[in-house]
């Protein structure tokens, strides 16, 4: 049994982020939901992952049943970066690949198995976050391959294996709004499930799901102050900011929702005004991430390839060269091809 009281006091209060968000959005237009085939070469090599192994069922050194089915995000962002690079015959044959990640699922039930926490009382929300790690870039391979490749064999798998995970979606809809209550201090998850829910309502589709995303967009717009940053941790952090941008950033290639239009845009002036003059990020002050994790004790490294795509994403969505050349700077720093060649 799932407690609820205090977390659902939790969500409701958060609520009310809605009529804050009606406030954000501009009263004059609607726009076009963006097409996804704007973001250059550049960013599909950073969203999908190096060094997949297609021939291994696992990626990466933790590969324990609970992790298993979030791991797998990885095929799906790789298979969606092939469809975009014009590589359809590849990224079908490493969607297929999904299919090992049902191999992780309870019998009785048909979700996938975490084994985690079991016996507490955060187990169901944690698996349902989980699994949600997966189906996001799931259903945005399976929203692209329907624009892009609609008759293809991959259109056909990605829409096969969200039948096959139909009680995991099931599970992050009925506890979306309590597992956001429990992580108000990391709103990247909370876009994370606005943008699973928001993507795979639409493909399903699921008025349910539907209204649930909208509640979750209401209370990720509660969370974002009004300079545009989306607190982690109680602080800023470039790092997750960034996550939280990417995410809301790829939902705006789904939704033409100007509530997201106006919190992606705020979003970016954060960031912007973190890009010092000669190109470089500042991560001075982060709660979480850093580009110095030895001289600012308690954070971790920041997510080199989400950040470098989170770049070329603002650019493309802003039209502001600024992010382009905090995008050179970085990408010139870590080794990655030059300007002319990646983009």
């Amino acid at each position: 049994m799932i407690p609820r009281r205090g977390l659902l006091g939790v969500a409701a209060f958060l609520l009310a982020g809605a009529a804050r968000a009606e406030e954000l959005a501009p009263p004059t237009r609607r726009p076009r939901a963006r097409a996804i085939a704007e973001l250059p070469p550049a960013f599909w090599r950073e969203f999908q992952y190096a060094g997949f192994d297609e021939a291994s069922p696992f990626v990466g050194e933790n590969r324990a049943g609970w992790v298993a089915a979030g791991s797998q995000r990885v095929i799906a962002r790789t298979a969606l970066a092939n469809l975009m690079l014009g590589n359809p015959a590849l990224a079908e044959r490493q969607v297929a690949l999904l299919a090992r990640s049902l191999e992780y699922r309870e019998p009785d039930t048909g979700r996938f198995r975490y084994e985690r926490i079991r016996g507490t009382r955060l187990y169901e929300f944690s698996r349902a976050l989980t699994a949600a790690f997966l189906l996001v870039d799931v259903y945005q391979l399976a929203h692209a391959a329907a624009l892009w490749a609609p008759r293809s064999g991959l259109a056909a798998a990605a829409a096969s294996f969200m039948r096959e995970t139909a009680a995991d979606y099931a599970a992050i809809r009925d506890t979306a709004l309590q597992t956001a209550a429990l992580n108000v201090q990391a709103p990247n998850r909370v876009i994370l499930l606005m943008r699973c829910l928001w993507t795979g309502a639409r493909l399903l589709p699921d008025p349910e799901g539907r209204a649930v995303a909208a509640d979750l967009l209401g209370i990720s717009a509660r969370l974002q102050l009004r300079d545009g940053l989306f607190p982690e941790v109680g602080g800023p952090d470039l790092g997750y900011q960034m996550v939280s941008l990417l995410q809301l950033g790829l939902l705006r290639y789904v939704s033409d929702d100007t509530v997201m239009e106006v919190m992606m845009a705020r979003g970016a002036d954060w960031v912007r005004a973190r890009i010092r003059p000669d190109g470089r990020l500042d991560f001075t002050g982060s709660t979480r991430t850093s580009d110095n994790p030895a001289g600012n004790p308690g954070t971790s490294a920041f997510n080199q390839r989400e950040v470098l795509a989170t770049l070329l994403l603002l650019e493309r969505q802003t039209g502001d060269a600024a992010f382009g050349r905090a995008w050179a700077e970085l990408a010139g720093r870590l080794g990655r091809p030059p300007v002319g060649e990646a983009r």
